[in-house]
Order: C-alpha cells, then sequence, then structure tokens
C-alpha cells in the first residue's frame, strides 16, 4: 500500500520520558548531517516521518494464504553446505548460521521459511544484506507471505509505510528520562491485536544498535498453554476478550505522532487454532470484556502480559501459592520467594513488627519481581492505614476478623475506587509523562490496571455462618480460611480431618462458587494432600503454602543435622589424648 503523500513532519526536539519515542524526539537536522556528539544515520532513507496527512481507511478482511502450507516439510531448499540449525529453546527460536542470504531465497525456500516459522515461533539469521537493499526490494519480498500490515501510529520511512521502525533519535532524553523513575523497562506485549486479522508474521532486521542493551524476549503461549491442567484448557476455550487500539492512539497524539487510521476495537476468542501445525495459541489478554459466568474466574485466574508493569492478582497467576512473611522484612525475601517458584508474598502486618516503610519496600521490591504482594492488615484498621499500604503498591489487602456482610462492605470500600469504594487516588499515577494528566478515557484504564484485590477472611464462626452475604457482597474478590483462627473458634484447633473444617472448606467453596468468587486457605501447613483436594476438587485458587520463619527453622535444623552426621565419626575417632 502506497501514499501519494510525501510532507514530511520533523518538529525540534523535545523532551521525552517514555520508551516509545514520536515525532516530538526526532531532530532530522542533527540525524541526516550529524554533529560534535553524533555522527550522521547510516541508513538516511529509513529516518522515520510522521506525516499528519497521511490517512487510510480502515482494513478490509481479505483471504490469508499461509505460505506455508506449501512447503516441503523436510526443508530442501534451505539446506545448503555448512548451514547449520540451533534450537535455542526446546519449543521456540531457532538460530540459523552459515552461507544464506534470505534476499536470494527461491519462492520454494520462502514457503519453508514460512513453515519453519510456524513450528519454532522465532528464526533467526545472522549477516543478512536486508538494510542494504533498496526499500522497494525489501517490501517487494516480504509480499511473498501476505498483504503488508501498515501500523496505525509508528514512524515510517518517506514514502514506505509499509516498513515500521523502531527508532531512537540521537540526542533523545526518553531513555535518561525513562530510567530516571524505572528500573527496568521489560514490557510483555503482541503487536496490533486488536485488528480484525492480526499480523501473522513480522521479519525484523537491524539497521543500527548500540553496542550493550536492547535485549528482547520472546514468549511461547502455546507451550504456556499445554502446561495448564485439562480443566483450566477447557475452560478457556469459548471465552473471548476486547483488544483496543484505542490507548495507542492517544498515546501517538499525545507525544505530536499521528494516527493513520481511526482506532478500533475488536473481540477475540482467547484461544486461536493454529491450524497448519495443530496447536492453540492464546492471544494476549486484555479483561475488559467477559461472559458473565467467567468474568471473576478469569480474571483472577489467568495470566496477562503485564508482569514487569502491573503484576497484580488479576493479570499474574492461575493457581497462587504464596509465602507467608513475618518475620525477615529485608527484601532479599522477595527474590528468594521468586527464586523458590512462589507466585505471590503475603505480608503478615498482623502478626509482625512490619513497619509501613517495611512493607512499601518490600511490595515494590516484589512487583518489579513479578512477584505478587498482599498485605494482611491489623484487624479494626482505618481506612488511612489501608490507603497507605495500597500506595505503597500492594496488589491487595488481606482483612482478618471480619464477621458479616457489613465488614466486607467496609473492606471493599477502603479497598476499591468509587463506585464499589472511597479509596483515594495516588497523584502520581494520573500525571503524564510530559507532566500533564492523562486523558481521562486513559485514566479511567489506569485506575482499572491499578484496582486492588480484597481478601476477606474467614476465621471466625460468625464468618463462617455468613460466609454467603460475605460472598455476595460486590467487590469481595476472594475468600480465605484462616485455618489456625477458625478451628480455635470451633473448638477443634489444628485438627484438620475433623468434620467441622471438612465443612468449612466445603461451605466456602460453595458460596465462592455461587458468587463467582474465588478461595483459598492459609494457616494450613505441610499438608499436599488437602491442598490438592482444595484445589483439584473444591476450586480453591490460593494457598499460603509456608511462613518464612518455619522454612529457615527447617532447613536450620536440616543442615544441623547433616553437619552432626559429617562430624561425628570423626569425634568418635578421637583419643582423649588427642582432644585435650
Amino acid at each position: 500500500m502506497d501514499t501519494d503523500s510525501k510532507k514530511d513532519a520533523s518538529p525540534k526536539l523535545a523532551k521525552g520520558g517514555n520508551l516509545v519515542p514520536g515525532a516530538a524526539s526526532f531532530n532530522r537536522e542533527i540525524e541526516l548531517n550529524g554533529n560534535a556528539e553524533w555522527p550522521p544515520a547510516k541508513y538516511p532513507a529509513y529516518l522515520p516521518t510522521w506525516d499528519p496527512n497521511q490517512k487510510f481507511p480502515p482494513l478490509k478482511p481479505y483471504d490469508f494464504i499461509d505460505r506455508g502450507k506449501f512447503a516441503d516439510p523436510a526443508f530442501p531448499n534451505l539446506q545448503a553446505p555448512g548451514l547449520s540449525f540451533t534450537k535455542l529453546t526446546p519449543t521456540i527460536g531457532t538460530k540459523v548460521t552459515g552461507p544464506v542470504q534470505l534476499s536470494n531465497l527461491s519462492s520454494a525456500a520462502k514457503d519453508e521459511l514460512a513453515l519453519l516459522t510456524a513450528q519454532r515461533k522465532l528464526v533467526v539469521f545472522e549477516k543478512q544484506d536486508f538494510a542494504d537493499l533498496p526499500i522497494d526490494e525489501v517490501i517487494q519480498w516480504g509480499g511473498h507471505f501476505g498483504r503488508h500490515h501498515i501500523n496505525a501510529t509508528s514512524g515510517t520511512p518517506l514514502g514506505y509505510p509499509e516498513i515500521q521502525l523502531a527508532h531512537r533519535g540521537a540526542g533523545d532524553p526518553s531513555y535518561e528520562d525513562f530510567f530516571g523513575s524505572h528500573i527496568s523497562s521489560a514490557a510483555w506485549h503482541s503487536d496490533v491485536t486488536y485488528e480484525e486479522q492480526p499480523p501473522g508474521l513480522t521479519i525484523m532486521y537491524i539497521l543500527e544498535t548500540p553496542e550493550t542493551g536492547g535485549d528482547t524476549l520472546f514468549v511461547d503461549t502455546a507451550e504456556a498453554y499445554t502446561r495448564l491442567s485439562l480443566i483450566f484448557q477447557e475452560r478457556l476455550h469459548g471465552l473471548t476478550t476486547l483488544h483496543s487500539g484505542v490507548q495507542q492512539a492517544e498515546v501517538a497524539r499525545r507525544k505530536h505522532s499521528i494516527v493513520r487510521r481511526e482506532p478500533i476495537e475488536t473481540v477475540h476468542p482467547i484461544l486461536a487454532a493454529i491450524r497448519i501445525i495443530e496447536f492453540w495459541e492464546p492471544f494476549t489478554l486484555t479483561p475488559l470484556k467477559w461472559g458473565a459466568n467467567n468474568e471473576s474466574w478469569l480474571r483472577d485466574s489467568y495470566c496477562e502480559a503485564l508482569p514487569s508493569q502491573q503484576p497484580g492478582f488479576s493479570s499474574e497467576l492461575s493457581w497462587l501459592q504464596a509465602l507467608g512473611v513475618k518475620m525477615f522484612g529485608q527484601i532479599s525475601v522477595v527474590q528468594v520467594a521468586k527464586d523458590a517458584g512462589y507466585d505471590s508474598l503475603f505480608l503478615d502486618l498482623e502478626h509482625s513488627a512490619f513497619t509501613l516503610d517495611t512493607t512499601w519496600q518490600l511490595c515494590r521490591v516484589a512487583n518489579m519481581a513479578g512477584i505478587s504482594p498482599f498485605a494482611r492488615v491489623p484487624g479494626e484498621t482505618g481506612n488511612g492505614y489501608i490507603q497507605r499500604v495500597l500506595d505503597g503498591d500492594a496488589r491487595g489487602v488481606i482483612f482478618p476478623h471480619s464477621h458479616t456482610a457489613d465488614d466486607a462492605t467496609a473492606a471493599v470500600k477502603m479497598t476499591k475506587y468509587p463506585p464499589l469504594g472511597i479509596r483515594s487516588i495516588n497523584p502520581s499515577l494520573l500525571e503524564a509523562d510530559d507532566g500533564t494528566a492523562l486523558p481521562a478515557d486513559e485514566a479511567a484504564r489506569m485506575l482499572a490496571s491499578q484496582d486492588a484485590v480484597c481478601f476477606i477472611q474467614i476465621e471466625t464462626e460468625d464468618a463462617l455462618r455468613n460466609v454467603d452475604s460475605i460472598a455476595a457482597v460486590p467487590g469481595v474478590d476472594v475468600l480465605m480460611i484462616g485455618s489456625m483462627d477458625l478451628t480455635i473458634e470451633l473448638g477443634i484447633l489444628a485438627n484438620w480431618e475433623h468434620p467441622l473444617y471438612q465443612k468449612a472448606l466445603r461451605d466456602v467453596s460453595a458460596a465462592a462458587s455461587r458468587h463467582g468468587k474465588q478461595w483459598g486457605i492459609s494457616g494450613l501447613f505441610g499438608r499436599p494432600d488437602l491442598w490438592r483436594y482444595a484445589t483439584t476438587e473444591l476450586g480453591a485458587r490460593f494457598i499460603v503454602g509456608a511462613l518464612d520463619f518455619g522454612l529457615f527453622a527447617r532447613a536450620a535444623s536440616a543442615n544441623a543435622k547433616m553437619l552432626r552426621s559429617a562430624v561425628e565419626p570423626a569425634r568418635d575417632k578421637a583419643s582423649p589424648a588427642s582432644s585435650q
């Protein structure tokens, strides 16, 4: 698709604050001619332009023909003397080294490349010459695989909107500005899934790169799907989700970029069948619209692609296993939990001496590490205290000693933004990169992404008796049995086989199911048989598996026993004389 417009938009260099550049952070004169600090661009034909007059109509559906269907699965046309294929991981990524130029491939070899890419999801070739070819030839080469997709907002080479550029301008301070307030730039995403027919194949080639940095991670979502339980897989079939291009357009306009096509929103199935090699692959999730029967289950269960930015309960986990933290307030406990394989931290402010400062540090480090921090607050805690825990980036609050639906309603009010609650807005959340306020729609989405999870602990006889009305309260997300306190109240302390405790598990599970809520267990340690029963038979999704001090004590005891077993034989052999 060509454009007749040749007008070049080149505003002066402006201060940025985001790693996605736009016209406001680009200076064409410096790029073309260089200066004392920056050399001229090596590939001036690829410098980005943002033509405000470049407008395209909505994309029309078309019949896509996957070229991999015509390929010989033995890949005879991709074979050559000295060529080697190395798998980067078992299921995704192949690196091809040796004497091959993709630009010279025959049609049959291109078909085989399409099949290889479908099978391996990512294929990497070294020392290719695309950057040195005329752009016309590159576009013609890529047209073998299907219709070119024209990005709605990205900068493109003059006259070639089919080429999407990832470009950082000479002298652009966005990088430094961004890392003034961020530790990592990692952000999982899939490009332009809001299109009715998202691109099926992306061809990336490098023009110029810095000496260090620029690493890119790719994830195999098909493999992630296969590792789910069969029950979980079945629940995903038939569900849909909304993919939106509205935010991309809003950000582009704020950065003085362009919007070539008006943004659209498309409902896709969560699972798309890739017919050529017959596997199911999940789309990136944007949890805005679900079926009514599946909304809370999927929102609280499945993994969205934003772990580095919003590693909260609604976007990260299927089954949640937590490490309870009571004793060790050092931030190193976060990495220990992450490396051990826990999904979340249960920060216990009720039974510990943790300060708000310690809680903030643990929460922020946990979010950076991609492990969800939830804070249990002291009973009868006021709204101001809850507010400060949430402003410290706790992804949810656990309310102990709740008795009635009124208690649950009060907890929701302190946890949720209006209209469900009265939680105050942290002003820093709604400030754009340039210091201005976010547009209303974007601000609303930001608050939705920051919504905290409200846990109500069922640990009293009153709460157990009222569990159905508690579960019915709008905004209550998780019912969590506090096993120790509950069995004390029931007069069966730690008697996990007692019919009263077993009935409590069933009653809480039934109430959660009736009202579309999740439920979990805390205070039940070292009982994988009951964890398995609760999760597989009763649908529990949150298990507090251990406490930090208990893990440390058991590890220390085991280490001491190991040391004794090693040194006692030597001690037994020592004579009285030699030991004096």
